[in-house]
């Protein structure tokens, strides 16, 4: 029956088909990458949109363009061929949502003065065996979460830190010194500044001010703490009063 179908279409009917189909699963996948995994700006500051790049070029572009040139309702073997390029489209779109999921954004750590993104693939599984508290043992699977680190007592650990941070793998890679985030709003209010004391281009400025007042018209005064990205400038919004975070941008 399923041969029946496929001798029943042309080739620029099957391409159309091939595409709408790719169309509406990569929508659905960039939709949940982009909510979830990489929620706010972290899309773009953690590289998603290189990786979602070459999906749309294999998986939305290439593999119908390869269905319409093998495509011939005549062909004993089409029902083979059809599937050949089905399963390897599917197997390259798996590798590309796998590498979306390992390099996931997972922490937020504020560290110092500052927050930094962490993210999954820059943790390695002995440092989260040496975890003792319950919540960081295994890394969020659903977005990622803030929490504070705390240098340990040793001073020769306090030298191994800094010294594997001029290989940037820093104490917030090292989730065996998280604590709860609750634990550093103190020092998350002393690090945060207040618009108009950051310096920031015009742009970035003219999306916090809508952010400061978005939040000022629910009754809340906001500060901005700075997060540490390989790519553009993001901050945190802090709740004045509590050292709260409300969103990121």
């Amino acid at each position: 029956m399923l041969t029946n179908r496929l001798s029943s279409l042309n080739r620029y009917q099957a391409f159309g088909l091939h595409f709408l189909a790719s169309a509406i699963v990569i929508t659905c996948i960039f939709s949940f990458v982009k909510l979830v995994w990489y929620p706010h700006q972290l899309f773009e500051v953690a590289n998603g949109f290189e990786l979602l790049k070459i999906l749309i070029a294999v998986d939305l572009i290439l593999g119908p363009l390869v269905m319409l040139v093998i495509f011939n309702p005549q062909k004993k073997s089409l029902k083979f061929d059809v599937a050949a390029v089905l399963i390897c489209q599917l197997l390259f779109l798996g590798y590309g949502v796998w590498a979306l999921y390992t390099a996931r954004p997972v922490y937020l750590a504020f560290v110092e003065k500052q927050f930094v993104l962490v993210k999954a693939n820059e943790i390695d599984d002995i440092d989260i065996a040496k975890v003792s508290l319950e919540e960081f043992k295994q890394l969020p699977q659903l977005g990622p979460i803030f929490t504070g680190t705390q240098l340990p007592d040793s001073l020769q650990k306090r030298q191994e830190i800094l010294f594997a941070g001029l290989w940037n793998m820093g104490i917030e890679n090292l989730p065996q010194y998280y604590v709860d985030y609750a634990q550093v709003k103190v020092q998350v209010l002393t690090a945060s500044k207040e618009l108009a004391q950051q310096n920031i281009d015009k742009t970035t400025q003219t999306q916090l001010e809508e952010i400061r007042l978005n939040f000022e018209k629910q009754g809340k005064k906001v500060l901005f703490c700075p997060i540490k990205t390989k790519a553009k400038q993001l901050f945190v919004v802090v709740d004045a009063s509590n050292g709260d975070a409300l969103t990121i941008n």
